[in-house]
């Protein structure tokens, strides 16, 4: 299984049934559907799952729980048809996956309103599912292309936000909602977060941020597996914490003389950058192959000439949350250190904030490879380092001017957007204002891994 979401399973029939089989044996009689139709739901969902990169994401977890709830039949139903649309398959319409879509919604509504499985997996991922209907839509869909926010998937990262909060995990916490959280707390707990006028947050609680992550299934030897799943733990951590510490950092940033401000900022600063595991991070990095960059990658090669090469999306997922979250703590330790000075040490925020946002740059193969999955979280990572170019030194060599640096930056992320908008120097800057607090600003929008 995979630490970000993802149990790899081999799927075959007689798996398939025999997941059928021991689900309805706890469940009540269903009117819906069939075992032969539900099977037949279940092969269809297995292959759009493969067809579309997702069998490393939490919806690993739908076919063994088609058949017992229709909203989730349902959403399930309108991602596949908006993949065939995608497709070029001409048997599906537009109004029917749109349609099918509205039913979902219809069908969630009245299980919320019945009070019964509200806030339950099956539930929670029929909002993950929607959500991944509207990033996808916008690939083919122009009615749907109103620039980098859209509204509808803002909506559906809303209500999964408060199902959390109103189903804190249990020590024996089910697959599929640990699964869901590793893949959504970015969203729910980081980006939502900023939005909000409190300074803390519902999910700084012990049990959001002690969560487990998946185990991996084990490619590899121990150690290395250890060292994803410690640095998978820190960037939750810190999605949660964050949004507290920009908020601080702010009022200090814009005069708040108050001490007990001050105070609390140096501390919380202070926590974060704490949290680290250095020997972790440097295990996984000597298994990380390095290659030279290929030279289709030209124009940019001169710039990052070797990229990463992961073995594993868990490897991937793993390296980069580390590396975003720590470069958006160093950025606010950097801009609190022009007010406090004796708070950190400069010298060493810019060594590892250069090196943190280097690696980021470094996995640009990769981040595009997996952007079926992990598509905003490649984007924001790539914001990530726009946004501290003018703070941290990152130009050491003749090739490495900040305007090369930012012309690579805005053509990756213009690449990984797909042509479903296109971003400007502008879309970015507004990026790096939300994570200064000094704007208001939701990123390109993508599926949940």
């Amino acid at each position: 299984m995979n630490w970000a979401a993802t149990p790899r399973v081999h799927f075959d029939e007689e798996n398939l049934k025999r997941e059928h089989d021991h689900r309805s044996r706890k469940a009540l009689a269903r009117p819906w559907p069939s075992l032969s139709s539900t099977s037949l739901l279940a092969r269809k969902a297995i292959r759009w799952l493969q067809a579309t990169g997702k069998e490393h994401s939490l919806y690993v977890h739908i076919p063994s729980r088609i058949g017992h709830s229709p909203c989730l039949d349902l959403a399930l139903t309108a991602n596949m048809e908006a993949h065939s649309i995608d497709a070029g398959d001409a048997s599906v319409s537009e109004e029917r996956c749109f349609h099918t879509c509205t039913l979902a919604t219809g069908a969630l509504q009245s299980l919320m309103k019945s009070g019964r499985g509200a806030t339950s997996d099956e539930a929670m991922l029929t909002v993950a599912l929607l959500f991944n209907f509207e990033a996808d839509v916008r690939a083919w869909s122009i009615e749907r292309r109103r620039g980098p926010v859209d509204q509808s998937a803002v909506l559906h990262m809303k209500g999964l936000a408060a199902m959390f909060t109103s189903r804190p995990p249990e020590p024996d916490a089910s697959a599929a909602l640990r699964a869901l959280w590793y893949a959504s707390s970015f969203y729910v707990a980081f980006i939502l977060q900023l939005f909000s006028s409190k300074t803390s947050s519902p999910f700084e609680r012990p049990a959001w941020l002690e969560i487990e992550p998946l185990a991996d299934d084990g490619q590899g030897d121990e150690s290395r597996i250890e060292a994803m799943r410690s640095l998978r733990k820190i960037s939750n951590k810190l999605f949660i914490c964050l949004p507290r510490l920009i908020k601080l950092c702010q009022r200090v940033r814009r005069g708040d003389t108050d001490e007990e401000t001050k105070e609390a900022a140096t501390k919380v600063a202070k926590l974060l950058h704490g949290l680290q595991d250095t020997s972790a991070e440097d295990r996984l990095l000597h298994s990380i192959n390095v290659v030279k960059t290929p030279d289709k990658e030209s124009p940019g090669k001169e710039l990052i000439p070797y990229i990463f090469r992961f073995a594993s999306f868990t490897e991937y997922e793993s390296a980069l949350s580390y590396w975003t979250t720590r470069l958006l703590v160093l950025q606010q330790c950097r801009r609190l250190t022009t007010i406090i000075p004796e708070t950190f040490s400069t010298p060493d925020l810019e060594s590892e904030g250069t090196r943190t946002a280097k690696n980021i740059m470094m996995s640009w193969s990769s981040i595009l490879h997996y952007k079926p999955i992990t598509k905003m979280r490649g984007s924001v990572a790539l914001q990530a380092v726009w946004g501290i170019l003018s703070e941290f030194d990152l130009c050491k060599k003749k090739e490495e001017n900040e305007e090369i640096v930012r012309h690579w930056l805005l053509r990756r992320s213009n690449e990984l957007s797909g042509g479903v908008c296109v971003l400007t120097a502008a879309h970015l800057d507004g990026f790096a204002a939300l994570q200064s607090g000094d704007g208001i600003w939701m990123p390109q929008m993508g599926a949940f891994e």
